[in-house]
Parts: C-alpha cells; sequence; structure tokens
C-alpha cells in the first residue's frame, strides 16, 4: 500500500462520497416517513475524513489498495426514539441495500465491559438503484449504517466521552453509579415499548367502547375527530396536545361536549374550509401547501375543531386564546 496514492484517491474520490451520503440521507427520509417511523434525533452522515482514515490504517494495521476498499467510507447514523421501530428499520435497509456485512455491538462484549446495543451494516447500493442518473456514480462504494435507539447511543457518547469502556477504567467508586446508569438506559427502552404495546390497546378499545363523560385525552380527541371530521383533512403532524389545552379552556372536557360541538357547529366548519380554501387558491397557498389546495382541502383535522370553537364561541376568544398560548412560549 502506498499512502500518498492512497490519498490521490480519496482526494478524487471524496465529491462522489459526499454526494453518496447527502443521496442516501435523502432517500432514508422519504422511506423513513413512507413508514411513519419516529427518529430521536435527524440523520446523521459524515464522509470520513482523510486524518481518520491515516489514524485507522495505523490502529488496524490495515492493508487497502484502494479508498474504496474502506467499509465505512461513509457512514449514516439512524437513531430511533423507540425500540420497537428497530425491526422495521433493519426490514427497510435489507430491502433496499445489497448488505455485505452486519453486526451487533453488544456480541463483541464480555462480562467486565460496559457496552451498548446497536446494529452495523456495511451496505452498497443496489443494482436497480446504479441505473438511475443521480445514483450511477456510486458503485463500489461502501457505506457503514449504524443504527441505535436514543437511550443507546446516550449511552454509547457519554462512555466514550469518559473512556468507560471497561470496568477497571472506572474509578471503584463509581462503578455502582455506571451499572445503575446502563441499566436505567435500557429500561427506559423496555419501558417506551411496554407503554407503546398498552396505548394500542387503549386506542383499540375506544374504538368499540368510547365512555362519552370521561375526561378528554389526547388518544380520545384523536379519534373523535377521525369519526366526525372528513378525513382528507387530517395531517400526519397533527397537534392534539395544544388543541386538547384549548377544549379545556373553554370547558369542552369530554367526548360528549366534543361531539356535541362539531356536529352543532358543522355548517360553520363547512363554510369556513371553503372560504379559506378558495382564498388560498388565489393568494400563493397562504396559510396552506399547494399540495393539500390541490387536493382540495386546507385546515387539518386541529384547525377545523378550532373553527367549531370560533364558531361556539367567538373569534375574539378563540384568538385571545391562542395568542396567550404564544406568549406563555416565549
Amino acid at each position: 500500500m502506498n499512502i500518498d496514492s492512497l490519498e490521490a484517491d480519496y482526494r478524487a474520490n471524496i465529491r462522489r462520497a459526499e454526494e453518496l451520503k447527502q443521496n442516501t440521507l435523502d432517500q432514508l427520509v422519504r422511506l423513513f416517513e413512507k413508514h411513519e417511523l419516529t427518529l430521536g434525533v435527524p440523520l446523521e452522515g459524515r464522509v470520513k475524513s482523510w486524518s481518520s482514515i491515516v489514524e485507522k490504517i495505523d490502529r488496524k494495521s490495515l492493508d487497502i489498495d484502494k479508498i474504496t476498499d474502506l467499509h465505512d467510507l461513509v457512514g449514516i447514523r439512524i437513531i430511533l426514539l423507540f425500540i420497537k421501530d428497530i425491526a422495521t428499520v433493519d426490514n427497510i435497509i435489507r430491502k433496499n441495500f445489497n448488505i455485505s456485512g452486519t453486526e451487533d455491538t453488544s456480541d463483541r462484549l464480555d462480562e467486565s465491559q460496559f457496552g451498548y446495543k446497536s446494529q452495523h451494516y456495511i451496505v452498497q447500493i443496489q443494482e436497480d438503484w446504479l441505473n438511475v442518473p443521480t445514483w450511477r456514480d456510486f458503485k463500489g462504494i461502501n457505506i457503514e449504517i449504524q443504527l441505535r435507539t436514543l437511550s443507546q447511543h446516550i449511552w454509547a457518547t457519554s462512555s466514550h466521552k469518559l473512556q468507560y469502556k471497561i470496568e477497571s477504567n472506572v474509578p471503584k467508586q463509581l462503578r455502582r453509579s455506571i451499572h445503575r446508569i446502563s441499566a436505567l438506559l435500557e429500561i427506559v427502552d423496555m419501558e417506551f415499548d411496554r407503554i407503546l404495546i398498552e396505548r394500542a390497546k387503549y386506542k383499540e378499545s375506544i374504538r368499540s367502547d368510547l365512555d362519552t363523560s370521561e375526561i378528554l385525552n389526547v388518544d380520545t380527541l384523536a379519534r373523535i375527530l377521525d369519526e366526525l371530521l372528513p378525513k382528507g383533512n387530517k395531517s400526519e403532524s397533527e397537534n392534539y396536545s395544544k388543541l386538547l389545552s384549548n377544549l379545556m379552556e373553554l370547558n369542552v372536557d369530554t367526548p360528549e361536549k366534543l361531539k356535541k360541538l362539531i356536529k352543532e357547529n358543522n355548517k360553520a366548519i363547512i363554510e369556513s374550509e371553503e372560504e379559506r380554501l378558495s382564498y388560498a387558491r388565489s393568494h400563493n397557498y397562504i396559510g396552506t401547501s399547494k399540495d393539500r389546495v390541490n387536493r382540495g382541502v386546507f385546515f387539518t383535522h386541529v384547525g377545523l375543531a378550532r373553527e367549531a370553537l370560533r364558531a361556539k364561541f367567538g373569534d375574539a376568544v378563540v384568538t385571545d386564546i391562542l395568542t396567550k398560548e404564544q406568549s406563555d412560549i416565549k
């Protein structure tokens, strides 16, 4: 291996490596949106710097002839909020990339090591993608994808910073605390998983047996809006929590009261929707998007519910609540 030739090869390929990184991030964003996945932090990507490559060659005594022999020239990190989504992302990776290697980092740890669970994949672009003009330059470049939860990422980052990867590295008086932190972060993932399962069961139960006299919550609120409002108006990012606060402030605090509000003010909701939609068509889609206007919708479900509040309690009252809400945030 000639280090000078390898550096020249790196300089010659860094542009397409950067483009591959960005194209891969963009594609993963689209795939994750399609599957409604919740990320713990935005997707991260990097192209390995030359200094990092030199350090890795020295540390691992690598003997490579060309820069594309590296398994991690391009790196992508996926950090999920919930452990249940790992299986979905694993499936997405396997369906959309050629995989040449995988590793579960916890498998390489013995009992004396403080580890974190993280899935690593060495992948390449699939042949059919390489037929697309924007992808054809990326043949032969490896991508390392790291997949973990936010809790796992917290542990990985903090243990790296503290350099507490092996129990003997940890001062004796700190070992119990380190063990507790490691266990707690694992429990966080397990408890979130349990909550999601229980919430799914609860949402299923209120579809068939909704107690109309109980106090509203975000799940019963969403269920009623889905039942009474047009499906086409629903957004993927409905802010039920803020609407729930608005409803509570105006004493619309049970499913029964909410249903009555929407049904009694349905005509006003429709008129407001048509008026705002017409205005948006002639004013550069103000207050919404071109896509929604083309689909013939303006308000989201939350927006339609607020229009019902305006019809019932007056525009000034609702505007005052929303203004106060914004003021409290600041």
